[in-house]
């Protein structure tokens, strides 16, 4: 993604794009009752509420469910879940304004931030959700009915995934302002390349002037020098062929008393 937003300007827009996607996934877990489910359906718990009877109910007294907001911790998880999601929103609409202009970038930290924030509180919600609601209820006393934290429960950690994710990218990118305005030049690709091709060629040229020498196909030539004049006096200083010459006439002789 940091690949593709630092190429070019309009892919920088799918961070808002994940964002929308995780406060779909919230108010998935917010509104759906699939939090928990017992195997033989005889039991279907929401965020807000715990009901019995054959497929569960659809969250009210009147259909026999039990108000999960009558405990402390059935609050708290409420609580951390839905302040984490309006921090999601709050982020969201933010992210339009400094993903707009130069001016404010300096934005992206400080939404990156809160989204760390929001991750956390979610995080939260979601683990104090299952281990108080089996300590309540003792639902390990049964052994013959499986529960089940169903899709809604996994919509929530979707969304502290996707929280996750946004908040690093978000704290990253001010490093890379030139290239979100569309103002860095090309590099890397073409430059790494043309030296690798450059060291290919080398080493083929190497590996030919060294079979030829070895071989003795190819008579031996003076090395080739260059004058270089440094305070008033001249230097000899050998060219990276010559020294390349001088090892493979080495190897020729090598080769020679073997």
């Amino acid at each position: 993604m940091l690949r593709c937003g630092l190429a070019c300007e309009r892919c920088r827009w799918i961070l808002p794009l994940l964002l929308l996607s995780a406060i779909a996934f919230d108010i998935i877990a917010l509104a759906g009752r699939g939090w928990l489910q017992s195997n033989d359906h005889g039991q279907t718990s929401s965020l807000w509420w715990k009901c019995l009877g054959e497929g569960g109910g659809s969250g009210s007294y009147e259909e026999g469910c039990q108000s999960l907001m009558e405990y402390a911790w059935g609050r708290a998880a409420a609580a951390m879940l839905f302040c984490g999601f309006i921090i999601l929103v709050i982020c969201f609409v933010l992210s339009f304004f400094a993903l707009c202009g130069p001016q404010m970038l300096v934005f992206l930290r400080v939404i990156g931030g809160l989204l760390a924030l929001a991750a956390v509180f979610q995080i939260i919600s979601l683990v104090i959700y299952p281990v108080k609601y089996t300590q309540t209820f003792n639902l390990h006393l049964n052994p013959a009915v499986t529960y089940i934290f169903n899709w809604a429960y996994g919509f929530g950690w979707a969304a502290t995934i996707i929280l996750i994710g946004c908040a690093f990218f978000f704290c990253c990118l001010p490093n890379y302002e030139d290239d979100l305005l569309g103002n860095a030049k090309p590099r890397g690709v073409v430059k790494v390349w043309s030296s690798s091709s450059q060291i290919l060629i080398n080493f083929s040229l190497y590996a030919c002037l060294l079979h030829l020498y070895v071989t003795g196909a190819l008579p031996a030539l003076p090395l080739e020098v260059k004058h270089a004049t440094h305070g008033g006096q001249k230097e000899l200083e050998q060219t990276g062929i010559a020294k390349s010459l001088q090892f493979i006439t080495i190897m020729r002789g090598l080769h020679k008393v073997h």
